[in-house]
């Protein structure tokens, strides 16, 4: 069960949003609040975009197997890089062994977020697709060639992105299209775990943006269907939140989204990024978000997932 964050709106410090509040993204690595069993010690992976940045309109992506809490790059990179669109994740994998059919593999390789070739697409995972291997061969069908060419590690979570990206009809999609490509995948996989009688529960927790508008979902197949030992971390329907307001900022040491219901800047994330829960929403189960600029301001809209 990993961890994840995203951030649109206006310029923030990354380091505000790494480091700075009492249950920030790095403290949920090694100690996070809505989960139990797991902690988050496979890597982590960042894309961020910026105006300052000599191509605004790609990512800045920083991948370490580093642990994020010694990580003094990703700390120094932190202090020095302001954006206005963040996609961070911090990988969690069970200490046994995986029960969903999977082998666990610590690699650069299975890093999130992923990014394929001429897109600015990104998109992370919180979650596990059980009996993978069985579906491999029918969701090559249903992938375009240059992006299962592009496969690189062992986690699904890049089947799922090779999967996303080949409903997109073009490299630089609207927010509908997104959107529509995220039930396209959810519809496929679906079937096929239909075809081959698997029913044992897949979380589906998406984060994914291109620097300009985000889609998340908080979502599961067969939700309380568990095999055999399964860790105590998916137990519980995954978590989604979010905080939209004017601007994310600090004061005294306490940092919140202030200015709601101005909708200038969105943080959504696997679990608050403050221990008092106050300014935070969770997400429905069975939801899709999505955001998109609006000139200065956000546009937010929640779908439900009747897959």
């Amino acid at each position: 069960m990993c961890r994840a964050l995203m951030y649109l709106g206006r310029t923030v410090a990354l380091y505000d949003l790494l480091y700075k509040t009492d249950a920030s993204l790095v403290k949920q690595s090694y100690d996070p609040l809505y989960m139990h069993g797991m902690q988050n010690l496979a890597g982590f992976g960042m894309a961020a975009w910026s105006s300052q940045f000599s191509e605004v309109e790609k990512p800045f992506i920083f991948k370490s197997l580093t642990l994020p809490f010694y990580d003094e790059n990703l700390e120094n990179i932190a202090t020095k890089v302001k954006g206005e669109c963040v996609l961070a994740h911090v990988r969690g994998m069970p200490y046994e062994g995986n029960q969903l059919g999977m082998r666990n593999v610590i690699s650069q390789q299975n890093l999130h977020p992923f990014i394929f070739e001429n897109t600015n697409v990104v998109l992370a995972h919180n979650g596990a697709i059980s009996s993978l291997n069985v579906l491999k061969p029918e969701l090559v069908s249903e992938m375009k060639p240059q992006y299962f060419a592009q496969i690189k590690g062992s986690t699904d979570t890049e089947w799922l992105y090779a999967l996303f990206m080949s409903r997109l009809s073009s490299l630089e999609p609207n927010l509908n299209e997104m959107i529509q490509a995220v039930f396209e995948s959810l519809e496929i996989l679906r079937s096929i775990r239909n075809k081959h009688r698997v029913s044992s529960f897949s979380p589906i927790n998406l984060f994914i943006t291109d620097g300009q508008r985000l889609v998340a979902t908080r979502y599961v197949m067969d939700y309380g269907h568990y095999v055999p030992g399964v860790v105590d971390a998916h137990l519980n329907y995954h978590s989604l939140w979010y905080t939209l307001g004017e601007s994310y900022t600090g004061v005294g040491g306490h940092y919140e989204m202030r200015g709601y219901p101005a909708k200038n800047s969105i943080i959504v994330s696997s679990e608050p990024l403050t221990i008092d829960p106050s300014s935070w929403i969770k997400v429905p189960e069975y939801s899709l978000l999505a955001v998109e600029r609006d000139g200065d301001t956000l546009d937010l809209q929640i779908f439900d997932i009747d897959l």
